[in-house]
């Protein structure tokens, strides 16, 4: 029987509250750890080992979640030392992250929308020892979150789908949001009768929405544009300071393109959106597009997720009807003179808002509106496996 553990041993003992003698070992500890992360590992291996003592005892056998290192360089670059060590023992491993500290909105959606380098020192050790790389603790702005940058929609939800999706693209197979459930400005809801639902949370539930299953994939937009292979995707905005990702479901074909328009400046246009991809046809021609938007940038409430909101909730469910647009393809050009056609789907979209566009194959037209369900979604799974993974 395999059970997983993940115990978090690490310097966040050091923030623990205590008597002052208490307070001074732990300070001691945490600055001997500054000289010697060996002493970190031996002192970890000896937690693990009556931790496995205890278990084992009962027949269980358990592995852990390691390191949990935040904010000092050295450790991180101790990373793949601390994988080898203990490779053997290790489930995944942790490490913090955090936008800013102090807080400044302007910066926050521009060049604070990318996870730091230094915490991925160990990634590709982890990776090639079946161990998983996590981001065990972030937020928007560290101690806490800054009032009017963390918890309004510009700093909540638009800097959070923009955060989410770097981070799986760097390899983080799970994000951890610091302080859920409390009133600090960074945490995505506070607890209360009725709940404070926060930007931040409408963000994590759009960003599960789209990629949530087993099945669904990031694809690398930068990569596949221009390239040769059998899908490629191609995307124009009239307007700077706008994302784009996009998803592919392997078992039923469907491709999700996520546009977030992270402008706040006054008096910007909408920006005009053009989606193109290139495939080997079979597309149902509507695809489904509905909206994250505010008031404004720097609202806290009057947040709507596809035209439903958490305002007004007595138990924390979202309410009022769901509001999707049908879009209808507007080209279709078959010159490629490489057996492709080329699927185009346009629409307007307003500053400091995230489109969210459902693409579907023919035989899988139901999630767009159609009536078709595919009878071949195995099939289907395999030949996208494969071309998949021919793609890295």
């Amino acid at each position: 029987m395999n059970v997983t553990f993940t115990p978090q041993i690490s310097h966040t003992e050091t923030h623990q509250r205590g008597p002052p003698a208490s307070m001074i070992l732990q300070l001691s500890r945490f600055f001997s750890y500054l000289t010697s992360l060996n002493r970190y590992d031996a002192e970890w291996n000896i937690y693990t080992d009556a931790i496995d003592a205890a278990f084992n005892a009962s027949g269980l056998q358990i592995k852990y979640q390691g390191a949990t290192f935040c904010c000092r360089t050295p450790w991180f670059a101790y990373l793949p030392t601390f994988i080898a060590n203990n490779k053997q023992r290790l489930r995944s491993i942790s490490v913090h992250d955090y936008a800013q500290g102090p807080g400044d909105l302007a910066t926050l959606v521009t060049s604070g929308i990318y996870p730091g380098k230094a915490q991925l020192d160990g990634y590709a050790n982890a990776t090639a020892a079946g161990i998983e790389y996590q981001m065990g603790e972030t937020g928007s702005v560290s101690q806490g979150g800054s009032a009017n940058v963390s918890d309004v929609f510009a700093g909540g939800a638009l800097w959070g789908i923009d955060w989410l999706f770097n981070g799986v693209a760097l390899g983080y197979k799970g994000m951890n949001f610091q302080a859920i459930g409390s009133s600090a400005p960074y945490s995505p809801w506070n607890v209360g009768t009725p709940p404070d639902i926060r930007p931040l949370y409408y963000a994590l539930l759009a960003f599960a929405r789209t990629i949530a299953g087993p099945n669904a994939y990031l694809l690398n937009t930068n990569t596949m544009q221009g390239s040769n292979k059998k899908i490629s995707l191609s995307f124009n905005s009239t307007q700077p300071q706008v994302s784009v990702w996009s998803t592919l479901d392997l078992e039923s074909g469907v491709r999700k393109v996520i546009v977030n328009h992270r402008n706040i400046t006054g008096n910007t246009p909408d920006a005009q959106v053009t989606v193109s991809f290139s495939t080997t046809g079979g597309i149902y021609p509507n695809a489904i597009l509905y909206f994250l938007e505010a008031p404004s940038p720097y609202s806290k409430t009057g947040v709507t997720l596809a035209g439903q909101t958490f305002d007004g909730s007595a138990d924390g469910t979202i309410q009022g009807p769901l509001t999707t647009f049908t879009l209808p393809m507007v080209a279709i050009n078959n010159n490629n003179n490489d057996g492709n056609v080329t699927d185009t789907w346009q629409f307007t979209m307003h500053p400091s808002s995230t489109a969210f566009l459902t693409i579907c194959p023919a035989d899988n037209s139901i999630p767009c509106g159609g009536i078709s369900s595919s009878s071949a979604s195995g099939v289907r799974a395999s030949k996208f496996v494969k071309w998949f993974l021919s793609l890295w």
